[in-house]
């Protein structure tokens, strides 16, 4: 933070200015991807940024491209912003946590979550940076749920069994209930 001041009763924090998030970087070359140097360089940063988060008891909660900025031109070295959902626990009244394309299984259920939701978001940065594609691009949870299960297999029963949202995803015989998308 350099400075903070009120403008109009709102207030304003100034930080350094940075460069392009790591969504516009991918964008650029047509979504081909990141270079496996580059890549391992900002995965390094990353996880060294989510290990600090996670000494202090922080959860980003919100945690994609858009909020990894680039923080110089030669585009070698990134931060993570925008902490606006952030927390330090699990709040059961929260219910928008993580944007959708990068929100972890426990979220979707309704589960409590910790840290780990950031290091799932990692994983699906990742997987985006390698390809140039998000790795679960649902329109909605319904089908975020299904591609999970598509992907890595079904929820453990479990998760399933104390899910907050089991009667919304699932059946009397506890079948997955199919996305409108899917049908």
């Amino acid at each position: 933070m350099l400075d903070s001041f009120y403008f109009r009763r709102h207030f304003v924090i100034v930080f350094e200015l940075l460069g392009i998030n790591l969504f516009k970087y991918i964008k650029q070359p047509r979504f081909r991807g990141m270079n496996k140097d580059l890549l391992r360089q900002i995965a390094i940063q990353l996880v060294y940024g989510l290990h600090h988060l996670a000494k202090i008891k922080i959860i980003h909660c919100d945690l994609k491209p858009e909020n990894i900025l680039f923080t110089n031109e030669s585009q070698n070295a990134v931060k993570i912003i925008d902490f606006g959902s952030a927390c330090t626990e699990f709040k059961s009244g929260f219910v928008y946590v993580q944007s959708r394309y990068y929100r972890s299984p426990e979220v979707v259920l309704g589960l409590p979550y910790n840290q780990a939701v950031d290091m799932w978001s990692f994983g699906c940065i990742l997987a985006e940076l390698v390809t140039g594609r998000p790795l679960f691009p649902a329109l909605d949870e319904h089908e975020l749920l299904e591609l999970f299960i598509v992907r890595i297999g079904m929820p453990p029963e479990a998760m399933i069994n104390k899910c907050n949202k089991r009667k919304f995803f699932f059946d009397g015989n506890r079948r997955l209930i199919r996305s409108k998308r899917s049908r």
